[in-house]
């Protein structure tokens, strides 16, 4: 027969075997929610190519991108540590009540999430060196449109 403070223990360590799985699943749906929210953040990319005057139009886009892709890499990487730290732990308790099935996530290389953050990183990567390459060639059209000459006034835009 087991006293109370075994039956209390017991009983705690399923509550937190509990709480944790929740957990664990929050995160893991959170996780697979950035890439649907990449790919809506990528259709406003496309659908601002018509609203933003054609200029300046791929300054905006890579730029906003370049910020999105920087933000969702950090939010990715912030997932993904709660993951593994959350999966330790559910280790842990699982073991103490006899769940030994938990996969191991402890490992960064064989998480396909990690693999996204590498790509999201590329892709900040290229989206700023995008942005730079638009904002230089919009700062040298405006340079070239604008004739600084007074006997220019007249030809402007023609």
């Amino acid at each position: 027969m087991t006293d109370g403070k075994d039956r209390r223990t017991e009983d705690q360590s399923f509550e937190i075997y509990r709480q944790r799985s929740e957990t664990f699943r929050h995160f893991s749906n959170l996780r697979w929610q950035m890439l649907q929210v990449t790919a809506a953040v990528c259709t406003a990319a496309v659908l601002l190519l018509g609203i933003v005057p054609e200029d300046s139009r791929w300054l905006w886009v890579f730029g906003l991108l370049s910020v999105y892709f920087f933000t969702a890499r950090a939010v990715l990487s912030k997932i993904n540590h709660g993951i593994r730290e959350n999966g330790k732990a559910l280790s842990i308790v699982g073991g103490e009540i006899g769940d030994c099935w938990i996969p191991d996530v402890s490992i960064k290389k064989k998480s396909t999430s990690h693999w996204i953050e590498w790509i999201f990183l590329g892709l900040c990567i290229i989206s700023m060196i995008s942005f730079i390459l638009a904002a230089v060639h919009h700062a040298n059209l405006s340079a070239i449109t604008e004739c600084p000459m007074p006997i220019c006034r007249g030809w402007e835009g023609k």
